[in-house]
Parts: structure tokens; sequence; C-alpha cells
């Protein structure tokens, strides 16, 4: 079972208070997340990030390194605001990461959710071409 937070839930990549993140959308399938008064989740699985200009270094870096660092983490998806682009970054069998760019009529895989979703349906309504 998943359970889907906003950017009201902090995220603790390392199971501590620092870093904590607040995230676009974290997906967590550990039922310890799962507490309805939770301020924060431990294990995210899946993570989705929006850049903006204010923010794009550190989704790219610090974020990156953090969630990379994450045992639980199996995807991080980095969604641009300038054009249809999404970079994937997703742990393989064998622990390592890779990295994956779709672009304009490309479908996205949430592979750990089980889910295809097309760029323009992801970009539906956003003035993005």
């Amino acid at each position: 079972m998943y359970q889907v937070v906003n950017s009201d839930i902090h995220v603790l990549p390392t199971g501590c208070d620092n870093p904590s993140y607040l995230t676009d959308v974290a997906v967590t399938c550990n039922p310890e997340d799962y507490h309805p008064d939770a301020k924060a989740i431990r294990s995210p699985t899946l993570i989705v990030e929006v850049l903006s200009q204010s923010t794009q270094l550190i989704d790219r870096t610090e974020k990156l390194r953090a969630y990379q660092a994450c045992p639980s983490m199996q995807e991080y998806l980095i969604a641009s605001t300038q054009r249809r682009e999404i970079e994937a970054y997703r742990r393989g069998e064998d622990g390592e990461w890779s990295k994956t760019v779709y672009t304009a009529q490309d479908t996205v895989p949430f592979v750990t959710i089980g889910l295809n979703i097309p760029m323009n349906t992801i970009y539906r309504r956003t003035g993005i071409d």
C-alpha cells in the first residue's frame, strides 16, 4: 500500500531531522509513515519535485544526493517548468542509480507505483510546450 503526501509534510531521507525537505509530492510504502497527524516521513520511495529558478540547483544536487543515500528511495523525478521535460533517477536492482530524460511526446513510467503517464497529461493546462 502506498501513501502519497504533498508539500505540507517534511521528508527526512536520512531518518534524522537533518536534512529535512518539503517535497512537491512524496510516496511512502512504510506503514510507520502513515500516521494521520504525522509531520514527516522517514521512508520515501518516490519523490517528485517541480523545478523553479530558486530551487533547481538544490533539487539537482543536494536533494539528489540525499535521496540517493536514502535506503528506501527508488525513484526521484524532477519536472521542468521551462519545457516538457522530466529527469528520472532510478535505483536499479544492483543498487546503482541511472538517469533517464523524458521529453515532448514521451510517456513517463512511475516504476515504483506501476503507473505510466503521458507528458501531454502531466503538462496539460500549464502553457508549457
